[in-house]
């Protein structure tokens, strides 16, 4: 007897979030900050484009390390766009056969086409069931409306092959934080300079969501320990401090 596939609904394949970051609050390449702003405005001018036999750009693939910005970059494209987030659950998306994940995701591409929304699909190429020589699951995505904006996100471009990039008509590389960028982050958020020495440092801290989770950390003991050390001291022993966990493996 043949292995019992389990059924899954498609009310089960994504679920829905109230987008709340901006474009603004991004941290991005200026190509890739251009190229979202033309996007939103064909998005924004579908009517228009309509009117004269043209389709907006809607199918996106990021790539980069995590904590880049990736689901950030989709939230923030739902938040200018004014349209809800729709982010593909994993664990039904996913099965153990490339096939079987196929089957699903044209369900979700199906489910999604009768409104307009930015679905992400985050972490694609994680686990097994994703691609395979005889094709890919992503392949389908040119079945998607253009109303729906799709934003697929990925640490593992070298999975994709060359027929699933050619899909999307828009393909961003997201890369970690530059000392320049570091420095402009801690500035707009604390008020803070950073120093060469301490910019330095912050190497160790990999991605645009470590230094965010660094400025929160920063802000909780100033308002708890304010009298203690003036915030450019604060600043670099939370930096220091986060390094030795870094070191010593412990990430929270």
């Amino acid at each position: 007897m043949g292995r019992r596939r389990k059924r899954v609904s498609e009310g089960d394949l994504c679920y829905e979030v109230l987008p709340q970051r901006t474009l603004g609050s991004l941290v991005l390449p200026r190509e890739v900050e251009d190229a979202c702003k033309e996007l939103i405005e064909e998005q924004q001018q579908i009517r228009l484009l309509r009117g004269h036999n043209l389709e907006p750009r809607h199918r996106v693939l990021l790539t980069g390390p995590s904590g880049n910005g990736k689901s950030a970059f989709a939230e923030a494209l739902a938040t200018e766009l004014m349209l809800p987030l729709l982010v593909a659950r994993y664990e039904a998306v996913a099965a153990d056969y490339w096939g079987e994940t196929a089957a699903r995701l044209a369900r979700l591409f199906h489910a999604v086409q009768a409104r307009q929304a930015v679905l992400l699909l985050d972490n694609w190429g994680s686990g097994a069931g994703w691609d395979s020589g005889g094709g890919s699951p992503l392949l389908r995505v040119d079945t998607v409306p253009s109303h729906v904006v799709v934003v697929v996100a990925t640490n593992r471009p070298g999975l994709l092959s060359g027929s699933v990039w050619r899909r999307f008509q828009l393909r961003f590389h997201l890369p970690p934080p530059t000392p320049e960028q570091t420095e402009a982050w801690f500035e707009e958020r604390l008020g803070v300079k950073v120093g060469l020495s301490e910019l330095a440092k912050t190497e160790g801290l990999a991605s645009f969501a470590d230094l965010e989770a660094l400025v929160v950390d920063v802000r909780r003991r100033d308002v708890l320990v304010p009298a203690n050390l003036g915030l450019d001291a604060l600043v670099a022993e939370r930096i220091d401090r986060w390094l030795r966990r870094r070191h010593l493996g412990v990430t929270s």
